[in-house]
């Protein structure tokens, strides 16, 4: 995938982002439930918004992890999931997902990745939000770059935990 195609994938995944963010709690309950084979009535009006045609197992998974992930906030301002500082691997770090199971997702092939993830982010604690384009590509790219930047995350995040353990 090249950095132009990250780029427009990352525009769309934002924008799809933003639309679970403003469906009531209702709708959001019924992405989290959904079968990502068949999707739901919520799924296919946001993909229509954002324009997305085509690829559907991949949307419907983002869409379902984005509504796991979103908190139940009055305001959909105090919905928004995505802060591109918080990198995946250091919050999966900070959640104590077992190194183990970031070798397991990490080199599992990309249909089992998919759902690996969206198991994992069920227990994830994000009150600061999580970069939600790397959440995506992972599901939808099988390029290793995004699987090592994940990686080096964690453990950059594992170090600096580390590091402020030994200097206490």
């Amino acid at each position: 995938m090249s950095a132009e195609q990250k780029d427009t994938l990352g525009v769309l995944l934002l924008r799809v982002a933003a639309q679970v963010a403003q469906l009531g709690p209702g709708g959001r309950a019924d992405l989290r439930r959904m079968n990502v084979d068949t999707g739901c009535a919520d799924l296919w009006r946001i993909l229509a918004t954002v324009g997305v045609d085509g690829g559907h197992e991949p949307w419907a998974r983002f869409a379902k992890i984005v509504a796991i992930l979103t908190p139940n906030r009055e305001s959909p301002e105090d919905r928004k999931v995505h802060n591109a500082k918080a990198r995946l691997g250091a919050v999966l770090f900070d959640n104590d997902l077992s190194e183990a199971r970031l070798n397991r997702l990490c080199s599992a092939p990309l249909a089992q990745r998919r759902e690996m993830l969206e198991r994992t982010v069920r227990g994830l604690d994000t009150p600061a939000g999580v970069d939600l384009v790397t959440v995506g590509l992972l599901l939808f790219s099988e390029a290793p770059d995004t699987v090592r930047r994940v990686a080096r995350d964690y453990f950059t995040a594992e170090v600096s935990a580390n590091m402020k353990e030994n200097a206490a």
